[in-house]
């Protein structure tokens, strides 16, 4: 049910009184346990007149005794004509007095006799549509009506303007932390898919890196198409491990010997094998025409593969201390070599 659907639905008569039945069978106790205090005489001495012994819910029905009292309808609204200085300038006795059984608003689909001034006052307090989106309007439909009339009366050509206009209720100020809605909006949604990646209980079962499973293929991710062609930016582009954060083409130190040779390589992928992290990487090295700058080596189509335990300095790490292991700035990577001659010794 749309939301104007369920604002008109709540104006009726039938909802309201079936409401309050509701509310009226579940007033006796239920509860298994004794009172707290000793039952009371219904008879209370020296307080007359009380009779009604809970509140009802609101607004007021024709057959409503006068000294009922309603749970949630304490007066008419301040008509949005009114100014902050007049609305100050009402009184605590104003307040207080609220709406006496006859002065109440009407409900939707009840026929009270009015005149036409009473008609005006309410009309403009109560049910002024001034600023309010179509949506939002209490619409003074008779209950008889089917919902196709209503949804015409809704619909009008008249009021087709507010909804292509709605969003324009808004100004980018209304919308702050964010700079505007779109903003706003894209940070919301983004929301969701960042809180299940946190849920402990999800995360272990997602799974974004591709599998090298050999000749096993029972999930897409296994699947050679996922390795070799999918975009590493979009499948895992970040790995952990002791707690430095590893970036795909972000120039990294690693150690793939086990001894003091450390090299300098941009990893390109991760995948999984055999239950661990894998890294495709290029190498780099330094350029013959100047010993300061460094060049992606790709003379061969195939990328080499070290597992990630052999991964020692993350690019941030390694720009601070690159003087102490004798190699180039990371930052300084000028081109791809596709041929030439290198030296294994020369490998950075």
């Amino acid at each position: 049910m749309p939301p104007s659907h369920a604002i008109w639905h709540e104006q009726m008569e039938t909802h309201l009184t079936h409401v309050r039945e509701i509310t009226q069978a579940a007033e006796t106790p239920l509860s298994p346990f004794h009172k707290s205090s000793p039952p009371q005489s219904e008879e209370i001495p020296g307080i007359s007149g009380l009779i009604q012994s809970a509140t009802l819910p609101g607004p007021a029905l024709p057959g409503d005794d006068e000294d009922t009292i309603y749970d949630d309808w304490d007066g008419v609204w301040f008509p949005e004509e009114l100014s902050a200085a007049e609305r100050d300038d009402t009184g605590f006795e104003d307040l207080e007095k609220g709406w006496k059984h006859d002065e109440c608003p009407p409900l939707l689909g009840i026929n009270y006799d009015l005149d036409s001034d009473d008609e005006e006052i309410i009309s403009r307090n109560i049910f002024s549509t001034a600023g309010l989106h179509v949506s939002n309007r209490r619409l003074s439909v008779p209950e008889s009506e089917s919902e196709s009339d209503m949804d015409n009366e809704m619909l009008n050509v008249e009021e087709l303007d507010d909804l292509t206009t709605a969003n324009t209720m808004f100004s980018d100020e209304d919308w702050y932390p964010w700079a505007n809605q779109s903003e706003a909006l894209l940070d919301i949604v983004a929301a969701f898919p960042r809180s299940e990646w946190a849920n402990p209980l999800v995360r272990p079962h997602i799974k974004v890196l591709s599998e090298d499973s050999g000749e096993h293929l029972s999930e897409p991710c296994q699947a050679e198409k996922w390795k070799s062609e999918v975009d590493p930016n979009l499948s895992g582009p970040m790995v952990r491990k002791d707690g430095k954060d590893y970036f795909v083409n972000e120039p990294a130190l690693t150690n793939i010997n086990g001894s003091e040779d450390y090299v300098v390589v941009p990893p390109t992928q991760w995948f999984v094998q055999d239950g661990k992290v894998w890294a495709k990487i290029r190498y780099l090295r330094r350029d013959p025409m100047d010993n300061g700058q460094l060049l992606i080596d790709r003379r061969t189509p195939q990328c080499d593969e070290i597992p990630l335990t052999a991964f020692f300095l993350p690019f941030d790490d390694l720009e601070n201390n690159y003087q102490f292991h004798d190699i180039p700035d990371p930052k300084n990577v000028t081109g791809i070599a596709h041929s030439g001659e290198w030296l294994a010794v020369e490998r950075t």
